[in-house]
């Protein structure tokens, strides 16, 4: 007789709601989180989602699976029409793979609920529900959350659809050339330095990176940046000064036009979003 496996346990940290007009209005960059791991939910809508460096078609009861380490956000190319609910994890430990990860790289990180559906997006809408109350409800919450980390991962673990193959070499590059500007985006970076670094073409390497990616290097660097200043202005209470600097940016005034271009509001009123949203 097999042995039954342990139900699966981690920290509950939070959750955010956003709705259709904010998804629509101001997109996620990419950004990635060292120590959370993400469970988002498209509650309505549909969209397009970019996962280590593939994008994937969401729809209506769809969860992207975003561990840690893993750079994700909304494709920007595209319109996205979501109203979507998202539960944030820590100190999940699975066997052989590393802290905060439900699914190797090879998987498809976006899953289409069946049968538990219903269920899971009740789990959803009940923990953010108790999670905004000005009550405490700490012990529910982490029962919740890992409630719906356990039919998460049953529905992984019964699915395990690996991404389609592409053309290889090309994606090897891009992303080395991305793991540099990741780890780098917040030093001062040219493209006639990548381009001495790649050992490449100055123009080719504009070209493909673009190509595969829908932006230049310098914007995904910029997009990067903007991308980890909206995830500080909604995961932490970090002042704006402190998350320029952390980002890269050398002048506060800077950073709030730059963040205000691509996010279409300041990061206050980004802030303001999150702080109030019930």
């Amino acid at each position: 007789m097999l042995e039954k496996q342990l139900p699966l346990t981690a920290t509950f940290v939070n959750t955010h709601y956003v709705d259709t007009n904010f998804h629509r209005q101001h997109s996620q960059y990419l950004h990635q989180h060292q120590d959370e791991i993400e469970l988002l939910y498209i509650k309505e809508g549909s969209g397009r989602y970019i996962v280590d460096v593939h994008e994937y078609d969401v729809k209506s009861g769809d969860i992207i699976i975003c561990n840690a380490n893993t750079l994700h956000g909304e494709a920007l190319l595209n319109d996205n029409e979501m109203q979507s609910y998202c539960c944030v994890l820590k100190n999940l430990s699975l066997p052989q793979l590393p802290p905060n990860v439900l699914m190797d790289k090879k998987s498809n990180p976006v899953l289409s609920l069946s049968i538990n559906k219903a269920v899971i997006e009740h789990i959803y809408l009940s923990l953010h529900f108790l999670n905004e109350q000005e009550t405490e409800y700490e012990d529910e919450c982490q029962m919740l959350a890992n409630a719906l980390l356990n039919l998460v991962y049953k529905e992984v673990s019964g699915k395990r659809v690996t991404r389609s193959p592409s053309s290889k070499k090309m994606e090897e590059l891009v992303q080395h050339i991305m793991k540099y500007l990741d780890e780098n985006y917040m030093e001062e970076i040219s493209v006639q330095e990548l381009a001495v670094k790649f050992h490449l073409d100055y123009y080719y390497l504009v070209h493909f990176f673009t190509r595969k990616t829908g932006v230049s290097p310098m914007k995904y660097v910029i997009q990067r940046r903007i991308g980890e200043a909206q995830n500080l202005l909604m995961n932490t209470e970090m002042g704006i000064g402190e998350i320029c600097s952390k980002t890269g940016f050398t002048d506060s005034s800077y950073f709030s036009s730059m963040f205000k271009k691509y996010v279409g509001i300041t990061p206050t009123k980004y802030r303001s979003y999150f702080e109030n949203k019930t």
